[in-house]
């Protein structure tokens, strides 16, 4: 499973390759400058998908943003990490993401 796991993370890598390190670099720089918007203001449906094992965000944040995101569900996954909860529980994740899609869900 790992190996299978770790080509589907490397063929996303490659996919992503030619936008350079720009979307790294914006991803990480979250961490360490101010968002532009107050969570609280957000009005659609969020559900936020935390791996217990991953080292890049810790589960804190997950708990902090369900706290003060309206409308918002954690889903932890305790035994994994950021990637790898994506591929333990792909099903559950798409469909998550895909009931929305379907029910034509827009701001509150």
């Amino acid at each position: 499973m790992i190996t299978t796991a770790m080509a589907k993370v490397r063929t996303s890598m490659e996919r992503t390759a030619p936008f350079g390190w720009r979307c790294l670099e914006d991803d990480y720089s979250s961490h360490l400058s101010p968002w532009e918007f107050d969570v609280r203001d957000i009005t659609l449906r969020v559900v936020i998908l935390q791996g217990g094992l991953g080292g890049n965000v810790p589960p804190g944040h997950a708990r902090w943003l369900v706290q003060y995101i309206p409308d918002a569900e954690l889903r932890f996954y305790p035994d994994d990490g950021q990637v790898s909860s994506a591929f333990s529980y792909r099903d559950e994740i798409l469909a998550t993401a895909r009931g929305p899609l379907r029910e034509g869900a827009g701001p509150r």
